[in-house]
């Protein structure tokens, strides 16, 4: 399985939120609770995602190691 790095912005001009690695079967889970954090406090304008270049093979016997999101929510993923 892929993880993916994906950016949050905020409005037309971009404004940088959060960047994160989210596993591809995560990515629709973690679109939604970045929209429902970002409407929680106000905030009226457009929410976009920006899907990175930059990806990961997740592998259970990886010897690496990154944090990222997972239909689980945050933890420590092992990678290739």
């Amino acid at each position: 399985m892929k993880i993916i790095e994906i950016r949050v912005e905020y409005g037309k001009g971009g404004a940088f939120v959060d960047k994160n690695w989210v596993t591809e079967n995560a990515v629709e889970q973690f679109k939604a609770m970045w929209v429902e954090r970002i409407r929680e406090r106000g905030w009226k304008k457009e929410v976009n995602f920006r899907v990175r270049q930059n990806t990961c093979i997740f592998d259970e016997n990886g010897k690496g190691e990154i944090y990222g999101y997972t239909v689980d929510g945050f933890k420590d993923i092992r990678v290739k």
